[in-house]
Formats: structure tokens, C-alpha cells, sequence
């Protein structure tokens, strides 16, 4: 049985006859109809049945308030049904919730990452009872429900200037976001495709179902859980230097988990004679995706490829500490592998930002 008609069976139990299938009709073209919205924003038919049951809530509490429609002599059966589904839909979206576009795009001060819709942010932070004054390049963000340390946060000093596609400018959605982090904001990401992002009260739905944009929304989670801001982290480039890996292993499906590696990024100057010296420094790359049961498949650095997997921070932190002198170039190798971590991502912003995944209970495949 499908999970809309287990759902429908169960919503409309306590009814009978007649009552039960013109109440299930009903409420079975309410649920289509959202479906169908919920496709325009480029979900999958699956992915938007599963939003929808989520929307709703258990079918039980459904069932409450379809014994209740049918015992409205005044208001008429199919009035009710849509004033009930209108209070349903309504009490399960997240208040506050509006929608920021985001897309994958580059700038010349940004680089290639993932960027929000400023005017659909500036309506969604106001609508949750924020304000933004100014233009986007010089904006003053006053966030909802924060008063400290820093209820205020301004894009002059990161935005630098955004970017302007077709009229309209966008944010770069990690330094955006790693503002609001800043600014003392309880703050936590939730989903995957058309994630949510929580400040305090205040749920603003991002769409997005690009993994390139999603992982510029998830990567300061990662920075912050490690103790680093974003600086030290690089998102990996679709048609870069990269391969794949895959893990299986007690993965949780639809949870979120990201890998961790690290590279040498080199330089080149020339000194007065002409004569090149080579420097360079350590680029912690990631890359993050949401987990089937048992399975997970990253994209990976080809520098990188040979890897030892981790059991913690500080053991990632250790082993490249050798590797600190910005005077010389290396490279990892089977006998020499890059140390790397897996985690899973919670969505927040500190030390509970994840959780290490033990290296003995993940095969590579």
C-alpha cells in the first residue's frame, strides 16, 4: 500500500459509507494539490508525497477533525473540509517560514559557491520579525529574537559586493550564514533539498536542491564544530580534480554526513634574479551528502584519494601539524595518507555542530 493511501485509510477511520468516501475524495485532492506545488519547486513525485504526510502530521489527529467536520450541520461537509485542511496545512508549515531562492554561481571577490536571493531574504528575515536596512553591498541585518552579543550584523565587510544575475543580487549563503552565526544567534540548519534554516523562532526555507549550494549551506557547521571559522575550508569544485568514494556501515538514512580531507595548495613566487620559490599551506576540503541506509557516496579530491580515516578532531589536527611548513610542497601517497574524517552533520553551530564517525565501522567500497 502507498504511504497516501495507508495515510487516508488511516485519517478518515471512524467514518463510514458515503461520509468516508466523499471526505476521503476531498481530502485525497487537498493532498494532490499540494503535491503538485511542492513539484514546482523540483521535487521529485516521491520526495513531495513524503513532505506533504510530514506536513500534516500523524493521521490520527486528521481523523479527529474529520469526525468533526462531519458532525457541522451549518458550514456543509466540503466547506468545512477545506476550512480543516486550511488549519492543518497552516499549524504544520513552521511559522515564519518564507522561501529564499539559492543558486550555484561565481563572482570575481566570491568564487564559485552557492548564493542566496537578498530581496527573498530580506522579506523572509522581515516577515519573522527581523529588519534589513540599506542596500545589499551595505546592509545593517537586525536578527529575530536576538538581543545578544550581537543582535546586528552588517555585508559590507563580507559581502564585498555579492553578485548581480538579471536584475537581482545574491548573497554568498556561507558567509551569510556565518555571520548569523556570529552574531550569538541560536542557529541550526534542518533537511537536505529546500532545507530550513532556524534562527531562534524564525524558520526561513531555503531553496536549493543543488549539492553544490547545499554544501555551502552546511560547510560552517563543519568549521564551527572543528573549531575553525570558514577560512581554512574549500568546497570541492564539480569539474575539478575530483573522483568518488563510497562508505557503508551503520549510516543513517536521510541523516546528513560530510568528509573531511586535506590538501596542499601551492604558490609560486619570484624572487629578485627571476628565480621561482615554491610555497604553499593546507586547504581542508569538503564535501557533504545526505546518507541512504547503510551507504553514502562522496566526492573527493584526487590528491587526496589516498586517505586514512580518523577517529577525532584532535587525531586530524595532529597528523597534519608535520605538514605545517609553508616553505615546502608535499604530497600524500599510499605510505604517506592524508588524514581525513567522516561526520555526522546535526544542522548546528558548535561543538555539538557533529559527530565523528568511528573508522571501524565504515568499509570503503
Amino acid at each position: 500500500m502507498k504511504p497516501t493511501e495507508r495515510y487516508l485509510k488511516q485519517a478518515t477511520r471512524g467514518l463510514w459509507g458515503r461520509a468516508r468516501r466523499e471526505l476521503r475524495a476531498e481530502l485525497a485532492g487537498h493532498l494532490g494539490e499540494r503535491v503538485a506545488e511542492l513539484r514546482l519547486g523540483n521535487l521529485s513525485a516521491d520526495e513531495a508525497e513524503r513532505q506533504v504526510l510530514r506536513e500534516l502530521g500523524a493521521p490520527e489527529q486528521v481523523s479527529v477533525g474529520m469526525l468533526g467536520v462531519h458532525t457541522v450541520p451549518a458550514v456543509g461537509k466540503t466547506g468545512a473540509l477545506g476550512l480543516l485542511m486550511a488549519t492543518v496545512l497552516f499549524a504544520a508549515l513552521p511559522q515564519g517560514l518564507a522561501q529564499v531562492k539559492g543558486i550555484y554561481s561565481y563572482s570575481q571577490e566570491g568564487g564559485a559557491t552557492g548564493y542566496l536571493d537578498f530581496e527573498q531574504f530580506k522579506a523572509s528575515i522581515e516577515k519573522a520579525g527581523g529588519k534589513i536596512s540599506g542596500p545589499a553591498d551595505n546592509a545593517t541585518i537586525r536578527l529575530p529574537g536576538v538581543t545578544a552579543p550581537r543582535p546586528s550584523l552588517d555585508t559590507h565587510w563580507w559581502l564585498k559586493p555579492g553578485l548581480t544575475l538579471g536584475g537581482r543580487t545574491y548573497l554568498r549563503a556561507d558567509s551569510l550564514i556565518t555571520g548569523i552565526r556570529d552574531s550569538g544567534a541560536d542557529l541550526r540548519l534542518s533537511g537536505w533539498k529546500n532545507p530550513t534554516l532556524n534562527i531562534g523562532a524564525a524558520k526561513i526555507q531555503l531553496e536549493a536542491d543543488d549539492w553544490r549550494v547545499l554544501n555551502s549551506f552546511y560547510q560552517p557547521t563543519v568549521g564551527a564544530g572543528m573549531g575553525y571559522g570558514s577560512d581554512p575550508f574549500r568546497s570541492l569544485e564539480p569539474n575539478g580534480n575530483t573522483g568518488e568514494v563510497a562508505f557503508s556501515g551503520p549510516l543513517a538514512a536521510n541523516h546528513i554526513y560530510a568528509m573531511v580531507t586535506a590538501t596542499f595548495n601551492d604558490w609560486y613566487n619570484i624572487d629578485a634574479d627571476g628565480k621561482k620559490l615554491d610555497g604553499g599551506n593546507i586547504m581542508l576540503m569538503t564535501n557533504i551528502n545526505q546518507a541512504q541506509a547503510g551507504a553514502i557516496q562522496f566526492r573527493i579530491d584526487n590528491d587526496a584519494s589516498n586517505f586514512k580515516l580518523v577517529s577525532s578532531v584532535a587525531e586530524f589536527k595532529k597528523a597534519l601539524e608535520p605538514y605545517r611548513d609553508q616553505t615546502k610542497l608535499h604530497q600524500w601517497s599510499s605510505k604517506n595518507p592524508a588524514p581525513a574524517l567522516l561526520l555526522e552533520l546535526s544542522g548546528k553551530f558548535g561543538a555539538d555542530a557533529f559527530k565523528v564517525v568511528s573508522p571501524r565501522a565504515i568499509k570503503r567500497r
